[in-house]
């Protein structure tokens, strides 16, 4: 290694570096420390459907030897914009391999230990995908931390063997099973928030945690038609406001149906507003709690915000729908 290179690794690591990191913990959270094995980071709550443990990073797998030196990785992996929970993926990622390592020195690594290396990860029986994204992790912290305390880092990672040579060209849903989906979510037996995030989905692709952002006012006549506006936040991380995105619907076909579904949802959502936390009105997907007693759902008093884990949960309900028009087609067509 040149000597401007291990300059470049010493200021990065000096003292009042590793202070500017933790200064940066400030923009995470105001309960936070250091020190401490879970990072919940509620200021980065894009919106009131999202679950604190999608902004909550874990340190208690990592070894103890290495959590401080891991904890200034995610805070620079932060600082560079990734989101919460990449980093969260990263640190999880980097136990694994740091677990594997046991009391073997991380300055003692060589082209033996990634041959080692792959064959634990192999006999795991992870994923393809899961060992990708672990063998990747455990070669970039081994590059980006290159330098911390003085360590001099070989890294034997940096050709992953689990990496994906070929792009499948290949739909996620096939066109025949999003007809039959289609034809469940225009039934008037599904609950009105259901159909209205289906159709959003379907209409206008979007991340799903950018629906369940919108709001109560999304959408507004305009001109003889109508725009609807979806929050869309900077994938790369870091960003609280989100950028409005807006989209134009004329009021006829299916866009007629969507934009009716969003008014009535718009009518329940005003209707449930009184009885949501403080932080969790204004939101359009707010719903009234239900409960399946002997096969008929019975309302609670209990009322939230839609998220992935409603949305999952009411979806599984729905398959049995689902397989009876699926026979229904088969036996048309």
């Amino acid at each position: 290694m040149s000597t401007i290179v291990k300059y470049e690794y010493e200021e990065f690591y000096k003292e009042h570096k590793k202070q500017r990191y933790r200064d940066f913990m400030v923009s995470l959270s105001d309960n936070i420390t250091f020190e401490s094995d879970t990072w919940i980071c509620e200021k980065r709550l894009q919106n009131q459907a999202q679950l604190l443990s999608k902004v909550t990073i874990y340190f208690a797998k990592i070894p103890a030897q290495y959590k401080e030196m891991v904890k200034y990785y995610a805070l620079i992996r932060l600082l560079e914009g990734k989101g919460i929970g990449t980093v969260r993926g990263d640190v999880g990622n980097v136990a694994v391999f740091l677990n594997f390592m046991e009391a073997t020195p991380l300055t003692d690594i060589s082209v033996m230990t990634a041959s080692y290396y792959k064959a634990y990860l192999d006999e795991k029986g992870y994923s393809e995908c899961t060992r990708n994204s672990i063998w990747a992790a455990a070669s970039q912290i081994l590059s980006r931390m290159n330098g911390y305390d003085g360590m001099q880092l070989n890294n034997p990672f940096y050709d992953n063997p689990y990496e994906a040579k070929h792009l499948i060209d290949q739909k996620y849903i096939p066109d025949y099973v999003a007809k039959q989906l289609d034809r469940v979510f225009i039934r008037e037996d599904i609950p009105i928030i259901m159909r209205c995030i289906y159709w959003l989905l379907r209409l206008i692709p979007s991340r799903i945690s950018e629906i369940f952002g919108m709001k109560i006012d999304c959408i507004k006549p305009f001109d003889g038609h109508y725009c609807v506006f979806i929050p869309m936040w900077k994938q790369s991380g870091g960003y609280k406001e989100p950028i409005m995105r807006t989209i134009h619907l004329n009021d006829e076909g299916i866009a007629s149906h969507l934009i009716a579904l969003i008014h009535e949802q718009q009518k329940m959502a005003l209707i449930y507003q009184d009885y949501l936390p403080e932080d969790k009105r204004n939101a359009l997907f707010a719903y009234r709690k239900q409960m399946l007693v002997k096969g008929v759902w019975q309302d609670k008093n209990s009322y939230a915000v839609a998220s992935w884990t409603y949305v999952s949960y009411r979806s599984r309900r729905f398959a049995s729908v689902m397989a009876s028009v699926m026979k229904t087609v088969r036996t048309i067509w």
